[in-house]
């Protein structure tokens, strides 16, 4: 009785301070708990459906009756899906546009960040308002440029060609990563290229040699956004591809997902999955650097 006669008291002030503090956790828990359920919720439910032997999406349990691989099997040994194909078209494109568009990106950077010549500013404006323009926008023009290409200089650059994709890929993604890496490069002090410039090292032993090193965790952010955003595309290869044998897998599950008198949502649960594994690998390869990248702008050095 004593301990408590010798609490002091709350103030008016101080409780309602408390009051806050605990509703304002009190509704974190609940905003985490539904962000949590709204990103958890779908996943469990593709998983389901994948390993569910009726491959239904709608059933009165949550609880699967079963586990089967089936559908997994399936998009392996059906002769009428070639999924395998499907998914080597994928890392092929998306793999050439990731190297192409990160080098390219690293080399432009470089020059608007490090060089000075004629044009360099209004250039730069005009790299950045071409990307408030998507490629959706202009779909049309695009159809009809590869579609002359193909007619005038080769069938490689014409419809139903990965090299014809790949460059529209890259053309869609070099702009804002410019943007970005030329921003990133800025934050580098002059002062070691100006070291280097006086021990008579040329631009390519100042970037390989003392920028790259620096520069590698905004490299692997500009990669991995590049590489989901073309593993993903959809639209534009529709347009592009007619040819199933050459279609990449997002297309090839859309096309699943569209037949016109059943839809096995079982087989598009397991393709699903099968083709978010890459994007996954990657992020896991790269998180070091990934990480480093997002964050190196947020602290101040």
């Amino acid at each position: 009785m004593t301990e408590a006669l010798a609490r002091p008291r709350l103030t008016a002030g101080a409780l309602r301070r408390r009051r806050r503090r605990r509703g304002a956790v009190a509704a974190s828990t609940v905003l985490i708990a539904l962000a949590l359920a709204s990103t958890l919720l779908p996943i469990y439910f593709i998983v389901k459906t994948a390993l569910s032997p009726v491959g239904a999406t709608t059933t009165a349990s949550l609880i699967p009756d079963g586990i089967s691989f089936a559908h997994f099997a399936r998009l392996f040994s059906d002769p009428t899906i070639p999924f395998g194909l499907w998914f080597l078209n994928s890392l092929k494109v998306s793999l050439a546009v990731t190297v192409v568009t990160t080098f390219v990106v690293a080399m432009s950077a470089y020059a608007f960040s490090r060089l000075r010549f004629r044009g360099r500013e209004g250039l730069l404006r005009v790299v950045v308002l071409l990307q408030v323009f998507p490629n959706l926008l202009a779909i049309v023009a695009i159809f009809l440029i590869v579609q002359q290409l193909g007619d005038t200089v080769s069938d490689v650059f014409g419809l139903n060609s990965h090299v014809a994709i790949i460059c529209v890929y890259i053309g869609g993604a070099i702009g804002g990563n410019v943007w970005l890496l030329k921003n990133y490069m800025d934050s580098i002090p002059r002062d070691i290229d100006e070291s280097a410039t006086i021990d008579g090292a040329s631009h390519w032993i100042i970037f390989s040699r003392l920028l790259f090193p620096l520069i590698r965790p905004m490299l692997a952010v500009v990669a991995v956004l590049t590489f989901v955003n073309a593993y993903g595309e959809v639209l534009i290869i529709q347009v592009l591809v007619r040819d199933p044998q050459l279609f990449t897998l997002p297309l090839g599950l859309y096309t699943m997902s569209i037949s016109q008198f059943t839809v096995d949502f079982g087989l598009f649960a397991a393709g699903a999955i099968l083709a978010a594994l890459p994007p996954l690998i990657l992020f896991y390869v790269l998180q070091k650097w990934l990480i480093a990248g997002l964050t190196q702008g947020a602290v101040k050095s």
